[in-house]
C-alpha cells in the first residue's frame, strides 16, 4: 500500500504574469548540504533566467521551504537523522514561485508541484530513478511510485518530468507514455560525465505527456557551472503561466 500525503498549498499573493515563454529543467546537483551551495546554484539559475528547476541529489533531511537569494525551494529528502543521500527539489524564481497552486513531497526520490496556465494546469514532477546497479526492489519501488504518481493526476492537463533517469530511460518499463526527444549534436545532447573522461550518457530529461505539444526547444546548457558531473538539461515551453487572482 503507497502512502498517502496532504497538498501543501501556499496563500494567494498579489497577480503576477510571465512575460516569456516558461522555462524548466532537470539538474543533478550532486549536493545542497555544503556551505553557500544553495546560493551557489541560485546565482547560476539567475543568470540563465530559469523559471522552474528539478534537482536531484539534493541531500536535504526531510521535506521543507526555502527562500535564496530569488529562488524558492521546496524538497523532499531521506528522513532525519538518516544518511545524507539522495533528495528532490525543486527550484522557481519568484514569478514561478508566486504562481504555484501546490506541492506535495513523495518520497526521497519524487516531488509533485502543480501551477497554473491559461489553459489549465501544468502538472510537474521531479524524479530522480535508482541506478542500473541499485537493488531490484529498490528500483521496482520507484517506478510502483512513479507509476501511482502519474496515474494520480489529471490525465487531461499537460505533464511533464523532470529528471535524471539514470540510463534507464528508453526500457520498456516506462509507464507514462511521455515524449522527450530533440534531435541534437552531442554537445547538446549528453548531460553525464564520467571520471574516466571519456564516458558520456544523455540520462538526464524533460518528459512531456504526447497529448500537449508543449516543448518548442530542449538541449543540455553547458554555460551554466556547479560542482557536479551532470550537465543541465532546459526546455523552453509554449504555454506561460497564469497570474493568480487575489480571494
Amino acid at each position: 500500500m503507497l502512502p498517502s500525503h496532504h497538498h501543501r498549498t501556499t496563500a494567494a499573493v498579489h497577480p503576477i504574469q510571465l512575460r516569456k515563454s516558461l522555462s524548466a529543467g532537470t539538474w543533478n546537483i550532486r549536493s545542497l548540504s555544503g556551505t553557500g551551495a544553495a546560493c551557489l546554484l541560485v546565482v547560476q539559475l539567475s543568470r540563465a533566467h530559469i523559471n522552474i528547476m528539478g534537482l536531484q541529489e539534493v541531500r536535504w533531511h526531510y521535506s521543507g521551504e526555502l527562500t535564496v537569494q530569488d529562488y524558492k525551494l521546496h524538497w523532499s529528502g531521506p528522513p532525519t537523522g538518516s544518511t545524507r543521500q539522495g533528495g528532490v527539489a525543486i527550484a522557481m524564481d519568484q514569478l514561478a514561485a508566486r504562481a504555484l497552486i501546490s506541492w506535495r513531497p513523495i518520497n526521497d526520490r519524487l516531488l509533485t508541484a502543480t501551477f497554473p496556465h491559461s489553459l489549465g494546469q501544468l502538472q510537474v514532477i521531479v524524479a530522480y530513478a535508482p541506478t542500473e546497479l541499485a537493488a531490484a526492489d529498490v528500483k521496482d519501488s520507484f517506478y510502483q511510485y512513479l507509476e501511482h504518481t502519474v496515474s494520480s493526476l489529471q490525465p487531461a492537463q499537460p505533464t511533464l518530468i523532470l529528471g535524471d533517469f539514470s540510463a534507464v530511460t528508453g526500457r520498456q518499463r516506462d509507464p507514462h507514455s511521455m515524449i522527450f526527444r530533440f534531435e541534437r549534436k552531442d554537445i547538446h545532447r549528453l548531460s553525464w560525465f564520467s571520471n574516466d573522461g571519456s564516458t558520456a550518457k544523455e540520462i538526464d530529461h524533460v518528459l512531456v505527456n504526447t497529448r500537449w505539444s508543449l516543448l518548442r526547444n530542449c538541449r543540455v546548457y553547458r554555460s551554466l557551472e556547479f560542482d557536479s558531473d551532470h550537465l543541465p538539461v532546459v526546455a523552453t515551453l509554449t504555454l506561460r503561466l497564469r497570474p493568480k487572482r487575489l480571494p
